[in-house]
């Protein structure tokens, strides 16, 4: 067993495709008990960063990870025993500050953003493998109308061509828009404290993407705990 904390940016931007277990439950977290305390804490890191001080590194949790075998010509991969909610909430958040960043057109950062939620085509030979996370079955094709609609507004066009994921409660799809809705007022300082407002409102544009960057690159990490052998496979009591 190796127990490392690693940063998120060296989690996700390596190639590689994290895959959720087809006997793993689907995606089920929700904004009151999950996205808005994850935001809360996110949002605490970048006001920080973006008024010049410290912020300090934010542990999300232990992940547990499995290697697989992969076979001659795929890209390395692993399953994710335990922390799959986590990694599809971080996927999601990534995703709508890309999103953003193409918004605004904040070439760099999205070049960035991108890379830590998509395999570039120049290293994959499958097409399932452009994804760094894939989620278990129930799950994938919202996933994929997420990954690549580019905003929320593309999002809803897709659905209303696509009846299966009109039905119901989408978590894959709420919980996308909920970060997009917060990262975008983040930006255009809704948020900013008002004993703040006058010394923020100097803060540019630049300024701010760099802040959402300087967070995630440094200050969100997950402790991959790595279990090399079939044995974990028996350890219900990780499994969800």
């Amino acid at each position: 067993m190796e127990a490392n904390t690693r940063k998120l940016e060296r989690i996700f931007d390596q190639t590689i495709t994290y895959q959720v277990p087809l006997f793993q439950r689907p995606y089920v977290w929700t904004c009151e008990k999950n996205w808005e305390p994850l935001w809360e804490d996110i949002q605490t890191l970048l006001d920080k960063q973006l008024n010049g001080g410290r912020a300090h590194p934010h542990f999300l949790g232990a992940v547990v990870l499995e290697q697989v075998a992969n076979p001659t010509g795929s890209i390395e991969s692993r399953q994710v025993i335990d922390g799959q909610q986590r990694f599809t909430t971080l996927q999601l958040f990534l995703m709508a500050a890309r999103d953003h960043a193409v918004a605004y057109e904040q070439t760099k950062y999205v070049e960035r953003f991108s890379d830590l939620v998509t395999n570039r085509r120049s290293k994959i030979d499958h097409d399932d493998e452009v994804f760094k996370v894939w989620p278990t079955n129930s799950n994938r094709e919202a996933f994929k109308v997420v990954h690549e609609a580019g905003s929320p507004d593309a999002v809803d066009k897709q659905i209303t061509l696509r009846p299966d994921l009109r039905d119901g409660v989408n978590n894959i799809i709420d919980g996308y828009k909920f970060f997009y809705a917060q990262i975008g007022q983040w930006i255009n300082g809704s948020f900013d404290d008002k004993e703040d407002i006058q010394a923020l409102s100097e803060k540019s544009l630049d300024d701010r993407f760099d802040s959402l960057w300087q967070v995630v690159k440094d200050c969100l990490s997950d402790c991959c705990d790595r279990f090399w052998t079939r044995m974990m496979r028996l350890k219900s009591s990780l499994r969800r």
